[in-house]
């Protein structure tokens, strides 16, 4: 477990490149402290990497995630932070012949702030990433490392990040094990975004965007509530 200082910025929506800049200078000032653990704790949040699975075998494709536990009244941030913000990042040292796939983001909530409309997630967030083993594993264990840096906010934010290792048993053919958070796993999986089942037609103009979705009947009276998401900011 590692305990990580944190400094603490005024958010603006015109402040995004501060925050990047901000982001830098405090990865720089904390270079020194301690690297690889499965879990990191700041004042306001408890940040853990986990997998899916208990044990690994060789060219198995698993999911792990980086968890995040946030403290009431605080939150971080989706793939489009919004109007302010920036999203986390997750950097990965894999074994040989491993792969990190990008992270999937579970659909987020709308994060008001004034004027302002942001993304993200409060209470947990999890960022999920799929990795694929190696075809040939020589090792008895291997090691996930992965160093990632974040945004924690209320209506001021302050940007956190931390050195992350998980050791996996590695396994014959057959023989890997789920772990006790697989029915979690596949829960968040449940809040991936999924391709609309309906048709629609999406026309851009210089200052507005006209989408419509044509809903059949029977479906209509399922629908509780409706939002545009942009993928993208901007």
């Amino acid at each position: 477990m590692i305990t990580r200082p944190a400094y603490l910025l005024p958010l603006h929506g015109f402040y995004t490149g501060l925050l990047l800049f901000c982001l830098t200078l405090f990865s720089t000032c904390t270079h020194g402290s301690p690297s690889g653990s499965d879990e990191v704790i700041t004042p306001h949040v408890r940040v853990s990497l986990i997998s899916e699975q208990h044990s690994i075998e060789p060219g198995q494709s698993f999911w792990v995630a980086l968890h995040f536990d946030i403290i009431a009244g605080w939150h971080t941030y989706w793939k489009n932070a919004g109007d302010s913000g920036n999203p986390p990042r997750i950097e990965w040292q894999l074994p040989q012949g491993f792969s990190a796939s990008d992270i999937h983001w579970p659909y987020p909530q709308r994060l008001p702030v004034g004027p302002l409309m942001n993304y993200g997630y409060s209470n947990e967030a999890w960022l999920l990433v799929r990795i694929t083993a190696a075809d040939n594993i020589k090792a008895a264990q291997i090691n996930l490392n992965a160093s990632a840096a974040w945004l924690v906010c209320k209506e001021e934010c302050i940007p956190e990040e931390g050195e992350f290792s998980l050791s996996l048993p590695v396994a014959g053919p057959g023989e890997s094990q789920s772990s006790n958070r697989h029915a979690q796993f596949q829960l968040m999986q449940q809040r991936l975004p999924q391709p609309s089942p309906w048709s629609d037609r999406i026309h851009a103009g210089e200052n507005e965007i006209d989408l419509r979705i044509h809903i059949a009947e029977h479906d209509a009276g399922r629908i509780e509530d409706v939002y545009f998401f942009p993928a993208r900011y901007g």
